[in-house]
């Protein structure tokens, strides 16, 4: 096969967006830890709960993100490393979604707990695909993209968090546009 050869061209760009795929992975699931951390207070306003209830805001998500992590490599490992990334993210899509629409602290846990488990399988993984790569180079680029990319969503998730719940309301953590009563 000669280099020109579109296959050989279609290689790079792949590596490129699955790489971009695994940053914002990272992104998301770092940022989405903080930002509604610094919103909590916002949220016991919101729903009437006391400080203990809304704790458990925090707790329903990363009860299930850090009690999964090993179960979601394995499933990655069994059944697929890119289909179970695609199924981790699209279950913390929905609960990030179903999070914002809330309307009881109960479907707010259930909403959260779901973007846990959903973490719990995109985690591993993405770090599974990157350890998997051939090219040693290309690994190391891909894991300090993806460092960068952890440190930017904890930096930005406090940032944005306060922001936009003293400023917009903490359901626009979830939504881009929060339902209207």
């Amino acid at each position: 096969m000669s280099l020109s050869h579109p296959e050989h061209a279609a290689r790079p760009r792949m590596a490129l967006y699955l790489t971009a795929l695994l940053v914002v992975t990272n992104f998301l699931v770092v940022f989405d830890g903080l930002v509604v951390t610094v919103a909590l207070s916002t949220v016991q306003r919101g729903f009437g709960v006391s400080q203990v209830g809304a704790q458990w805001v925090i707790t329903a998500y990363t009860l299930p993100l850090g009690g999964m992590l090993l179960l979601g490599g394995r499933c990655g490992d069994r059944y697929g490393r890119r289909r179970v990334l695609t199924i981790g993210l699209g279950l913390f899509t929905v609960g990030l979604l179903f999070a914002g629409l809330a309307l009881t602290p109960w479907l707010l846990l259930i909403s959260r707990a779901l973007q846990g488990v959903g973490a719990a399988l995109a985690v591993p993984t993405s770090f599974a695909i990157i350890s998997n790569r051939p090219d040693a180079g290309e690994r190391d680029r891909t894991f300090a993209a993806v460092a960068v990319a952890g440190g930017l969503g904890a930096a930005g998730g406090a940032v944005v968090g306060g922001a936009v719940t003293q400023g917009l309301g903490w359901r626009y953590v979830f939504l881009p546009r929060p339902p209207t009563p």
